[in-house]
């Protein structure tokens, strides 16, 4: 019988029990500083990651990135377990970057108000969206239409997404339309 996308995810977090970090992690520690790199997604993920579920290992990334950041702070030790993390789900110190972006995006919210927003708030918002404040209008758009298309919570679900995360998926689309609502009032687009 195949294995659940929970039970590969929770058997990647390998989560420490009451008496400390487990054995295979403390290792793990020791090759990072060794400068061994950072181990291969697990095994049992590369099917998921190679049947278009790419953005179903980012929404559970994005969940890790929010209970990390909960606290308004993200220590350097936590970013670098989140991006450990997300290279053994198949995914880069990047889409951690960009999940960052889009969260602090979110939480600032349109500059619609108040006139252009502050240079952090659009530097994020088009972090968010994955291009550079230079991307010409058009690029900033098809960037924008690409992850609405992949982050749609209804091709989630047909993806697999679990109703109970179907409010997570929504919350992220809603994250990237402030970030391209930023940017589209900071060139005066329509």
């Amino acid at each position: 019988m195949p294995r659940s996308l929970d039970d590969a995810v929770l058997d990647l977090l390998e989560l420490a029990p009451a008496g400390g970090v487990p054995e295979q992690v403390q290792d793990e520690e020791a090759e990072r500083r060794d400068g061994a790199g950072d181990p291969e997604p697990r095994e049992e993920l590369a099917p998921l990651i190679g049947r278009g579920r790419g953005p179903l290992l980012q929404l559970f990334l994005q969940v890790q990135v929010m209970a990390v950041a909960a606290d308004g702070n993200v220590h350097p030790s936590e970013r670098e377990m989140l991006v450990r993390v997300a290279r053994r789900l198949g995914l880069t110190e990047g889409d951690v970057a960009q999940l960052e972006a889009l969260l602090r995006t979110a939480s600032a919210g349109s500059g619609r108000a108040g006139g252009p927003p502050p240079k952090r708030k659009l530097d994020d918002a088009y972090a968010a969206l994955g291009v550079s404040p230079g991307a010409s209008d058009a690029e900033v758009k098809r960037a924008y239409r690409r992850l609405m298309s992949q982050n749609h919570p209804d091709k989630l679900a047909s993806r697999g997404l679990p109703e109970s995360m179907r409010e997570l998926a929504e919350e992220k689309t809603r994250e990237i339309n402030t970030a391209y609502d930023l940017i589209k009032d900071s060139r005066n687009l329509a």
